[in-house]
């Protein structure tokens, strides 16, 4: 459903770029499956047409707060595992100090692959639902 509405409102925007409705009701639609990040560019848009409308700014500030809240849990989840693998590594004995940061760096990157890849995934989701 959500698709849907998602859908509608694009063939809305390339008729009428201008139509804010079209903007606020597709940021509605992505923050009702959790994609608050594109739900947050779909109101500063409709914002941007029109600046006085307080449901929009409403809408936009829940957007913020969500999108901040998510980041927050993602970076705890994140932290949590990485001081997990350190406990671990420490366990072990793993390597010296300096080799245990040196794999930090690469589980680091592997996180941020896995983060991006997962983002990408969510959006595609979204987009062929």
């Amino acid at each position: 459903m959500h698709k849907e509405a998602i859908e509608i409102c694009d063939v809305v925007m390339k008729l009428d770029s201008q139509n804010t409705k079209a903007h606020f009701r597709k940021g509605k639609a992505f923050a009702s499956v959790g994609e608050f990040k594109q739900a947050l560019k779909c109101f500063q848009e409709a914002q941007k047409l029109d600046p006085n409308d307080t449901v929009i700014m409403r809408h936009l500030r829940l957007a913020r707060t969500k999108s901040a809240q998510l980041a927050e849990k993602e970076k705890a989840m994140y932290t949590k595992m990485m001081k997990g693998l350190e406990k671990e590594n420490e366990k072990e004995g793993k390597g010296s100090k300096a080799e245990r940061s040196g794999s930090w760096l690469n589980w680091g990157t592997v996180l941020v692959i896995v983060g991006t890849v997962g983002a990408l995934i969510s959006m595609w989701w979204v987009k062929s639902n």
